[in-house]
């Protein structure tokens, strides 16, 4: 609305996305002022007394994707207040980039009688036409903000691919080249505590000690070791970067990708991997109590097939003292899957599936043959994947040769700027789009290598599964890694997939067109193991995930009682369950008040009867008949593992009372 019998309150909002941006004395920040400052003379001069300004609001270096801006903040609660009833800004960019803070901005604004005073664009908050105009604009800013972050995270990752740094805090021992962007020079005087590190926990082989005689010799020497704790110990030892290499994507599911880096090492990888081995004994020992030990055997192996998080060995004791071990979430899984699984009978089933697979031929060439099927599909996306690239090759080709004929018709010295602008920003894309078509092709030729051998597999896999279960536990657990490759923890079962001799080609396959913030969202499925397969797990264990037991109960429409027969478990256990995970108890099928007899169900409000229930009074009535006693009836129906009403152990009484009412 506009303020016709008074004179507006007038605030400037300007704001700019970078601390670069705002360390430019004469930048955008200053030009940003002086034009909103032109701005309201001239209107004062056009309309006498239009508006008195009040103060600037003025972010530095703070994007606006979001409204936590602490100026912008301070300004919405002048608003409030009522002390500005009019907010001018030079572009919609610089209130807001996102679609629903805007129309949030824009609906509180009318709400406050505020108006909002655009310089590129004119916004009347009376005029539907504008609003909407208004509206389509911020829709092309919140995707030009989208592109910018995507292509700057496609740029981090390619740097990181050739072993760059992309800044952040420097590692000890190493400070930046100044001539060289992204490459790191060995810093001498701190490589000396990076080395001490090394040296010392391979001698005294503990964090604590380690970080004791390093804070002896070095604390306070530089101002990155006024302290020193044993995270940062800790960190040191397992930093590949000081053996040369560069892990990009360190949280993947797939693993970290490794490249190697453009600075020199610091340590020798012979005193590198010694500290590894001897951080590999001790997190080993860190679950053995007292005289008994015990060996995570898949720790590191298992993830949730749910949240993707990795499952760790953790150990409890029951109510009665015996000790349980499980591998495990830190707490519970977000997303509804299996929160633990047993240990011992993990390592069970998984070693069984294992002497299966080595034992029975016809078995393993089963998976192999839906191996290579799956591989050949995964073949055809990355090939389709190319197909995609050519085209985009060509797309960028000839934009670049279009921009520079323009070049040469171009005159004026600023449009010359701008295309010239815009083709180097083309060549960037088509060098990193030949090279991601480079290494695709490069990718499909070595997984073509792994599914081109005419000859069985079954000798290979046999051997090596062999050569694991024969080993020691200590020692199955040193090489357990090289044969599996993950274990999956789902619904039904443990998705297991076993590594094989080309695994590092599946593995660089994943990353060719992964999202530099996520290599395992690859465009279409990742590239599947060889040889993979499921095995089952014991139903009792649907009662501990959300999802299963939200599956059979709200999907399936499964009542309590047929989940407790199909679990394994009594029918309390699966109401305590459904109520432990907050699954609301179906309205449409409400629990029955009173006993429902034996013999029959409770379904759709009625008593139904259950066949294998009658089936059972009816051996009842015969054995009577022929004079069996009723404890002797108890003893031949528990033998026979029929299940009571609610899966207990017979009891005389019990048979009593059923007979009375057949």
């Amino acid at each position: 609305m506009c303020l016709m019998d008074q004179q507006r309150k007038v605030a400037f909002y300007i704001r700019v996305s970078t601390e670069r941006q705002a360390k430019v004395e004469e930048g955008s920040l200053k030009n940003q002022e002086q034009m909103l400052r032109a701005e309201l003379e001239r209107r004062n001069l056009q309309h006498k007394g239009w508006g008195t300004f009040v103060e600037s609001y003025v972010d530095e270096g703070i994007s606006a994707k979001t409204t936590n801006r602490p100026a912008f903040q301070r300004l919405v609660r002048d608003i409030e207040l009522g002390r500005i009833d009019t907010v001018m800004f030079t572009e919609l960019s610089r209130l807001s980039r996102s679609l629903k803070d805007f129309l949030n901005i824009f609906e509180f604004a009318q709400r406050h009688a505020c108006d909002l005073v655009c310089l590129k664009t004119e916004i009347d908050t009376t005029s539907p036409y504008q609003g909407l105009v208004t509206k389509i604009l911020i829709v092309f800013s919140e995707f030009e903000r989208e592109m910018t972050s995507r292509r700057t995270s496609i740029n981090a990752y390619e740097r990181s691919k050739r072993g760059l740094a992309n800044g952040g805090q420097v590692l000890l021992g190493y400070r930046r080249d100044k001539k060289h962007k992204g490459r790191l020079l060995i810093d001498e005087t701190e490589a000396v505590v990076v080395r001490a590190i090394f040296q010392t926990y391979a001698r005294e082989r503990s964090i604590r000690r380690t970080a004791d005689r390093i804070r002896e010799r070095f604390q306070g020497k530089s101002p990155r070791l006024k302290r020193i704790t044993t995270g940062k110990i800790y960190s040191a030892l397992i930093n590949r970067a000081y053996i040369g290499i560069r892990q990009i994507n360190k949280r993947s599911k797939n693993g970290p990708e490794e490249v190697p880096a453009a600075w020199l090492p610091i340590v020798t990888e012979h005193l590198f991997q010694k500290a590894q081995t001897i951080l590999k004994v001790s997190t080993d020992r860190y679950h053995r109590r007292g005289s008994e030990s015990y060996i995570y055997l898949l720790s590191g192996l298992f993830t949730c097939g749910k949240c993707g998080q990795r499952l760790q060995g953790k150990s409890a004791h029951s109510r009665n003292g015996k000790r349980h071990r499980y591998y495990s979430h830190r707490t519970r899984c977000p997303e509804g899957g299996l929160d633990r699984i047993d240990a011992e009978l993990a390592q069970g089933l998984v070693l069984g599936w294992l002497r299966d697979v080595a034992s029975n031929g016809q078995r393993f060439r089963e998976l192999e043959t839906e191996g290579r099927k799956r591989i050949g599909h995964r073949i055809g996306e990355l090939r389709q994947e190319a197909r995609k690239l050519d085209a985009e090759l060509t797309c960028v080709r000839r934009q670049i040769e279009a921009r520079i004929q323009e070049l040469t018709r171009a005159k004026a010295e600023r449009v010359r700027e701008s295309i010239e602008q815009s083709i180097v920003a083309l060549e960037e894309t088509r060098k990193d789009t030949e090279g991601r078509h480079a290494l695709l092709a490069g990718s499909i030729a070595e997984i073509e290598g792994l599914i081109s051998k005419d000859r069985s597999l079954f000798s290979d896999y046999r051997d090596r599964i062999q050569g694991v279960l024969k080993k020691t536990e200590t020692e199955q657990k040193a090489t357990f890694a090289d044969l599996v490759t993950s274990l999956l923890l789902q619904d039904g079962g443990i998705k297991i997939a076993l590594s094989s001799v080309n695994q590092k080609a599946l593995r660089s396959s994943v990353l060719v067109f992964a999202p530099p913030n996520q290599p395992e969202a690859n465009a279409g499925a990742p590239v599947p193991a060889l040889i993979e397969g499921v095995i089952p797990i014991p139903p009792l264990l649907t009662l501990r995930s959300r999802g299963a037991l939200e599956r059979l109960y709200s999907r399936e429409r499964l009542s309590a009682r047929e989940i407790s027969r199909l679990a394994g478990a009594s029918r309390s256990g699966v109401l305590n369950a459904l109520d432990r995970f907050g699954i609301p108890l179906d309205k449409d099928r409400p629990a029955r008040t009173g006993h429902v007899p034996f013999g029959f169900d409770f379904l759709n409000h009625r008593l139904v009867a259950n066949n294998s229930e009658r089936a059972t009074i009816r051996m009842m009535q015969k054995e009577r008949a022929d004079g069996l006693s009723l404890r002797e009836i108890v003893g031949l129906l528990n033998r026979a593992i029929i299940p009571t009403k609610q899966n207990g152990a017979w009891q005389a009484n019990t048979v009593r009372k059923i007979l009375a009412h057949a």
